[in-house]
C-alpha cells in the first residue's frame, strides 16, 4: 500500500562545528564554552586539581583545565575548543 512506501523521516545532518538545530537565540549559552554550569564545573575541578596531594607533583592551572575539560564537557564545542594559555 501507499503507507508502506512513505518517505523516510529526514535524518539530522551534522556538519562539523555547526549546530544542527540552526542558530541559537541571542544569549542562549547552553552547551557552549560559556555555559554557566560548565564553567562552574571547570572552576571547581581546577581548584581541586591544583592542590597538590602528598607525593604528587603540583600541576599548573593550564594542565588542570585541560584535564578538567574532559571531566566537565557535555557537548562537542565544550570538549574540543582550545583553552587559551594551555
Amino acid at each position: 500500500g501507499a503507507a508502506s512506501r512513505a518517505a523516510p523521516a529526514a535524518a539530522t545532518r551534522y556538519v562539523s562545528g555547526k549546530n544542527p538545530d540552526g542558530p541559537r537565540p541571542k544569549g542562549d549559552d547552553r552547551g557552549t564554552k560559556r555555559d554557566g554550569s560548565y564553567l562552574q564545573c571547570l572552576a571547581g575541578c581546577a581548584s581541586r586539581c591544583e592542590q597538590a596531594s602528598p607525593g604528587q607533583a603540583t600541576k599548573t592551572r593550564g594542565e588542570c583545565l585541560n584535564l578538567c575539560r574532559d571531566e566537565c564537557c557535555a557537548t562537542y564545542e565544550q570538549c574540543t575548543y582550545t583553552i587559551p594559555g594551555t
